[in-house]
């Protein structure tokens, strides 16, 4: 691979890096400011709203951290955030969306990051919610490009150290 073709992968590898961390920032973010558990959604309450919209509430049930002086505690919570892990008013979706979502919350087995901080693990709480996203890129996406932008500069500097 010729020079200038080395060049071009590494400086692409480092703008997939860059953009793909942008993406990944509300992630790593939430990660360093919040305890992150897993919870299971026990009830969604999906309530007509204006504009023929449905209001879409879930409630669910997350256990925090034991410790050696503490037994077990299960707590409810029904906060919910956006994809940039900012809490949110519950969401307003269409009916036909609310329909889909609530069969995606109330399938068996699959649990949902909560997050919390710990010191007040029941005021803070909140869990990311589908509802609350429409479209657009959102973490995996940016993980992955940032893993793709290291294959590339990784790639470009070894084509360039070569013969």
């Amino acid at each position: 691979m010729s020079r200038p073709a080395a060049r071009l992968l590494i400086v692409l590898g480092f703008a997939l890096v860059v953009i793909g961390g942008v993406l990944v920032w509300p992630l790593a973010r939430a990660m360093a400011r919040y305890q992150m558990v897993w919870a299971r959604v026990l009830e969604v309450l999906p309530m007509a709203a204006e504009g023929g919209k449905v209001r879409f509430s879930v409630i669910y049930e997350y256990e925090l951290p034991a410790s050696p002086k503490a037994p077990r505690v299960h707590v409810l919570g029904w906060t919910q955030a956006d994809r940039g892990f900012r809490p949110v008013d519950d969401p307003l979706v269409e009916p036909e969306r609310a329909a889909s979502l609530e069969r995606s919350y109330l399938h068996e087995g699959r649990a949902r990051r909560v997050f919390f901080k710990l010191n007040d693990p029941e005021g803070t709480a909140f869990m990311v919610s589908d509802a609350a996203n429409a479209g657009g890129l959102n973490y995996e996406q940016g993980m992955a490009m940032v893993l793709a932008g290291l294959a590339c500069c990784g790639l470009g500097w070894l084509r360039r150290r070569g013969p």
